[in-house]
């Protein structure tokens, strides 16, 4: 505008050519997005340097028979790719380039053709077959140490088991694998070779066992070919350090802490099974010196656990991830030992199961060392909880929504250092509630899911009666569990027979009092069929 010059721009409407057909591996439907790119020339600098960057036009998901169609300009090209949900760095499977010179499905995309102009070549059915990847290689010992593989040199191993799992989907939030086909399983051959061919390309996982120790872990880019990919074994490294008692509380080992002969174990675990293996142990020295050699180094998600013991006195334990070729310190501070406590909550001779134990902190002694926490009973009754030793003050509540149902006050429990286990340490609880139990029918025949409303009865001075409403079960019968006081009932349920709306009906009053707590009270419910009014 500023130049004063005017200017006329040419500009042409392309319908685009019709690209259809379908996407096959080994003669299965692929999951793959199928997209029509261009490249698009633009100048970089002032010095009218070119350069070209691929645009997409147009894109498809394949569906479930493989099927794709899209709609293609002049000069363009198609790519096949899977993990369309990373966008631009979605993986290209195969690229098709329209250049033939005597195949009229891949000459090249014409203005006519992008026009549909009468006579051209502009409805294409483009069938795309995937040719398979294969994966290759050598797990090795690098004896020559130049980190690549030297048939002549290194030591191949036999027996390692690799594993190849192919990716299926990532989580575009973290850029990690989200979903997996099974996995293959092989094992090396006497020459440390393996292979596994007729893959999808993709992207894959790759572990590689000794044993069970990890030492391999990654990811590897397949595509329409061999690739290889040789495994190294890595160098062993080392884990050693001192079990120390803290005595001034500042977080490091110092001279004079050690803890002599305690039990030191070495387990070692894998994201794949979360249950730690165990590897050898050992027993500190007189200067509370461990250590473990030769080991298979951290690879991927994989970790070592040191776990210490002094008899039933003192536990500690971290986590270690050991580097290739090198000694991990690892320096474990030792905490005093809890105590296995286990037993039984009944009343009147039987288990209650979900019956919360508060095991409190007893603040009346004196440099307690007790922890506070809590214990959940199961369906016997049972429970079992590791304690710090100290001294604790026990409470137990069982609720049923707001009905308090069980409790136990004003017990104390202490436990010593070095006890390990405390058996039978039992509750006898007390009951605080009334259970209400009964039947709802009409004339003689039981009827479920009937309301059962228990209210608060207002008349009644000093009422300490609490809300609640059972239903019966498909036999009729219902149970809950009531606070002492007394109570309205209504029993209802509305229902439609032959087009006309019933509703069965009954009210009552109901007291209970602490002598019922044992003996529990019946109150059957005899319901009365009433006809609905209609309302306008």
């Amino acid at each position: 505008y500023d130049t004063g010059k005017a200017a006329v721009v040419i500009a042409k409407y392309y319908e685009g050519a019709y690209i259809n057909g379908t996407v096959k591996f080994m003669n299965d439907s692929v999951d793959a997005q199928v997209v029509v790119i261009k490249n698009l020339t633009y100048t970089e600098s002032e010095e009218l340097s070119f350069d070209d960057v691929p645009i997409d036009h147009d894109k498809q998901l394949t569906d479930e028979n493989g099927n794709y169609s899209v709609i293609a300009g002049a000069g363009s090209m198609i790519q096949v790719r899977r993990y369309d949900e990373l966008g631009a760095n979605a993986f290209v499977i195969k690229n098709i380039t329209f250049n033939s010179l005597n195949n009229t499905v891949l000459s090249p995309i014409t203005d006519d053709d992008a026009m549909r102009r009468s006579g051209s070549n502009y409805e294409r059915l483009l069938n795309i077959t995937i040719d398979p990847a294969g994966l290759i290689g050598t797990v090795y010992n690098d004896t020559d140490d130049d980190g690549e593989y030297n048939m002549s040199v290194d030591e191949q191993l036999e027996g390692i088991t690799v594993v190849i799992r192919e990716v299926t989907a990532i989580d575009t939030s973290s850029g990690n694998p989200s979903s997996y086909n099974d996995p293959a399983y092989l094992s090396t051959n006497e020459t440390g070779f393996y292979n596994l061919s007729e893959l999808l390309p993709g992207i894959y996982e790759i572990i590689a066992y000794e044993d069970t120790f990890v030492i391999n872990a990654g990811y590897s880019s397949l595509f329409q070919e061999n690739t290889t990919f040789n495994i190294r074994k890595p160098k062993l490294s080392n884990i050693q350090g001192y079990a120390y008692i803290d005595d001034n509380n500042n977080g490091l080992y110092d001279a004079g802490e050690e803890l002599a002969n305690a039990e030191v174990k070495l387990n070692y675990k894998t994201i794949e099974d979360m249950t730690p293996i165990f590897v050898k142990s050992t027993t500190t020295d007189e200067n509370g010196f461990y250590s473990f050699t030769s080991l298979i180094p951290s690879m991927g998600s994989t970790q070592y656990i040191v776990n210490i013991t002094e008899g039933y006195n003192y536990i500690g334990g971290k986590e270690v991830f050991p580097v290739e070729n090198k000694t991990s310190y690892v320096n474990v501070s030792m905490e005093i030992a809890p105590v296995t406590v286990s037993g039984t909550t009944t009343y009147a001779g039987t288990g209650i199961d979900e019956v919360t134990i508060d095991f409190g902190y007893d603040y009346s002694v004196e440099n307690n060392t007790a922890e506070a926490t809590t214990v959940t009973t199961t369906a016997d009754g049972t429970y079992t909880v590791d304690l710090k030793p100290g001294s604790y003050n026990i409470s137990i509540d069982k609720w049923d929504g707001n009905t308090l149902v069980y409790k136990l006050l004003d017990q104390k429990l202490t436990l010593t250092q070095g006890e390990g286990t405390r058996d039978n340490v039992d509750f006898s609880l007390e009951k605080k509630s009334v259970t209400v139990s009964g039947t709802t029918t009409h004339d003689g025949e039981t009827i479920s899911e009937v309301t059962v409303r228990f209210e608060r009865d207002e008349t009644v001075e000093n009422n300490t009666a609490l809300n609640r409403a059972p239903k019966s079960d498909e036999n009729g019968d219902y149970t809950d569990e009531l606070t002492i006081g007394s109570y309205n009932i209504t029993a209802v349920k509305e229902f439609t027979q032959d087009d006309t709306n019933y509703t069965y009906t009954w009210t009552g009053k109901l007291a209970v009092a602490e002598s019922d707590i044992s003996t529990g009270k019946t109150l059957s419910i005899p319901l009365e069929m009433i006809e609905k009014e209609e309302t306008e």
